[in-house]
């Protein structure tokens, strides 16, 4: 019964992100609109202020589409998109943007755990007064504006760089050069400061249960307690949370593709999204797919734990 709720979500969704990419073929006739840009293109048509692209309902032609790229999918057949006056496949150049910004997005959110983590354990030795005050500085940080924070530290990098002529780190991806460090940190900030607070509630939640008092009375030291006893259980709660920060970290990347001029997955939808719907549909399943498994897996290995009852 799992496997087949599971299945039946997963279609569902697989389905939902076919219907949504496919709207433009809904709303327009996208045949004429690539037409135009041809002619635009080939300088066969200079001036398009006579005419017009009335909103319209094209059912057949939106059914029409959504099978094509079903068939398209289940088959060896291979995707094509618009560009520079003429059609190009879609693969390998696609997967090529996504994996660079996986890249981004996986490193950053394991120095955000990482860095989420270490904060944590270091905040939780502190007395519950000037915990208060790191939480505060958190909620600060949080509400920062992600932009500001990236060009915050791009200005300091420069502003060292101008007092010192030190190069800390790279700005921008530049001359064939990927800028890796700086949009790493920038991109991995925000989720280090919400994993930090999500872990914070959670280990002074578990803090207040008798096996903690227990543990204590047996004569380990509070870094002992947080290591083996809480964290084991608040963890748990964070796998809860890890959704909410992944796709907002998602999100982030947009913005930073743009700021560090890197040319990634995101960059590739909003550069040809008006005219080639397929590579938005296409993107969000790459992007979709292996996280849906990971989470339902990740959620499959939590059931099992609470059910099967948490060591400590």
């Amino acid at each position: 019964m799992k496997i087949t709720r599971l299945t039946t979500n997963f279609l569902l969704l697989v389905a939902g992100i076919l219907l949504m990419g496919s709207i433009p073929f809904l709303m327009f006739d996208m045949e004429r609109q690539i037409t135009i840009l041809k002619m635009v293109e080939k300088k066969e048509l200079s001036n398009t202020l006579f005419l017009y692209d009335s909103l319209q309902f094209n059912v057949d032609a939106y059914f029409n589409h959504i099978k094509e790229l079903i068939i398209t999918l289940l088959t060896d057949q291979r995707f094509e998109y618009y560009k520079s006056a003429e059609f190009h496949p879609i693969f390998p150049e696609l997967l090529d943007y996504y994996l660079l910004s996986m890249k981004y997005l996986i490193m950053s959110l394991l120095i955000g755990i990482i860095s989420a983590l270490f904060l944590t354990f270091i905040i939780m030795l502190f007395q519950n007064r000037n915990r208060e005050k790191v939480k505060q500085l958190l909620f600060v940080i949080e509400s920062l504006p992600d932009i500001f924070l990236i060009f915050l530290l791009q200005f300091t990098i420069i502003w060292i760089y101008k007092k010192t002529d030190i190069v800390l780190f790279q700005v921008v991806n530049s001359f064939g050069k990927p800028a890796y460090v700086l949009p790493v940190i920038c991109l991995s900030i925000l989720p280090a400061v919400y994993i930090t607070k999500y872990l914070l509630l959670s280990f002074e939640e578990e803090e207040g249960k008798p096996y903690v008092e227990m543990a204590k009375g047996k004569g380990l030291t509070r870094l002992q307690v947080l290591v083996v006893h809480i964290f084991r259980n608040a963890i748990i709660t964070l796998m809860f949370h890890f959704k909410t920060i992944f796709w907002f970290s998602l999100s982030n990347l947009f913005v930073l593709e743009i700021i560090f001029n890197i040319y990634g997955i995101m960059t590739h939808i909003k550069t040809h999204a008006s005219i080639n719907p397929d590579v938005v549909t296409l993107s969000i399943l790459l992007i979709f797919i292996p996280y849906y498994f990971l989470f339902q897996a990740t959620s499959v290995m939590i059931s099992r734990k609470v059910k099967g009852g948490i060591n400590l």
